[in-house]
């Protein structure tokens, strides 16, 4: 395997930030609910691998024009967090700060680059490019990201967006529920400030690994961040082992020129120390796709990497030199 940490693969990077191509109007504010609150730690990565037919005659600044028709589409996502002077509670201040966008080259092609696994770059040596997208979870959930950034497609196709929905409205000053029993899916962290990160770093290894129980606390979650008007900060994602499906989530729903992602891997940043599996779709356009076929990642503190790798040798699910 080719080392991930030789930085003379992925060069010429360029940084900027690109907004919607129109002013939303003013004192435009977001507030997310009680369990987008909840999420403010964790965050997602995705990875659109896509081959060289799809990026004929797609050029960066053309990547880039497109972009202000699709944010205007989604200016919330350009917004700037602030919190109500009345009640402390985070909402989104709707200004059209704009996306960081970043830019780079590959000596590798896609085919060699996927063989590296944690890595993302934009050009490669191939012809081929791929799209990352970071995603903060307290905008939506899986399925909205993946909804998010499928609807580049027609913008990428040369579809143009009048703008925004011209909406207003104010931050909310929400009764505090009395009484609210303490949620499982939820593990209350210390205070981390208006620095929404966690402060753990984990080692992140694909393996396979499933989990057939769940719990639903969205309701009682929704209670306790409206208790403390979104004061308190949390993680859900690694509280209790944690498993995240996203099968049925449109993951291959980017196109470009009429073509679909070659591979798309998404993971989650900000796990608890339980950890978490993650299960995502094949690519149904693969020559090796199976009904059967998952990508999974385990997400665990580095320490149980090894037992886990142990265990999934034993019981053949790993084979020797995999992941070493």
């Amino acid at each position: 395997m080719v080392s991930c940490n030789d930085q003379n693969l992925v060069y010429n990077i360029q940084i900027s930030s690109v907004g919607p191509g129109r002013a939303t109007a003013p004192d435009v504010v977001y507030e997310p609910r009680g369990l987008d609150l909840a999420m403010k730690l964790h965050y997602l990565k995705g990875v659109y691998f896509f081959s060289s037919d799809a990026t004929q005659g797609l050029t960066n600044m053309r990547i880039k024009e497109t972009t202000f028709y699709w944010l205007n589409e989604f200016y919330v996502t350009c917004g700037r967090f602030r919190r109500s002077d009345d009640t402390g509670r985070p909402f989104m201040k709707c200004n059209d700060c704009g996306v960081r966008m970043i830019e780079a080259e590959c000596d590798k092609t896609v085919d060699e680059w996927l063989k590296l696994k944690d890595c993302s770059a934009t050009r490669f040596k191939c012809g081929g490019i791929s799209l990352g997208l970071s995603w903060a979870h307290i905008l939506g959930d899986p399925f909205a990201a993946a909804d998010c950034f499928n609807m580049w497609s027609p913008f990428l196709a040369g579809l143009n967006s009048n703008g925004p929905f011209q909406i207003t409205k104010s931050p909310e000053r929400l009764e505090n529920p009395e009484n609210v029993k303490e949620s499982r899916s939820l593990k209350r962290v210390d205070p981390v400030g208006d620095h929404w990160v966690t402060a753990n770093n984990y080692l992140k290894k694909l393996a396979i690994l499933l989990a057939d129980q769940a719990i639903d606390d969205r309701t009682l979650i929704e209670e306790l961040v409206k208790k403390d008007n979104g004061a308190s900060d949390y993680i859900i994602y690694g509280a209790n082992l944690t498993f995240v499906d996203f099968e049925k989530a449109n993951l291959y729903g980017l196109e470009l020129s009429e073509y679909k992602p070659k591979f798309v891997d998404y993971t989650i940043e900000g796990v608890g120390d339980e950890g978490a599996v993650v299960v995502l779709p094949w690519s149904e356009d693969s020559a090796d796709y199976s009904s059967k076929g998952r990508v999974v990642t385990v997400i665990l503190p580095e320490n149980e990497i090894t037992e886990l790798k142990y265990e999934l040798k034993e019981n053949g699910l790993l084979l020797k030199g995999d992941l070493e």
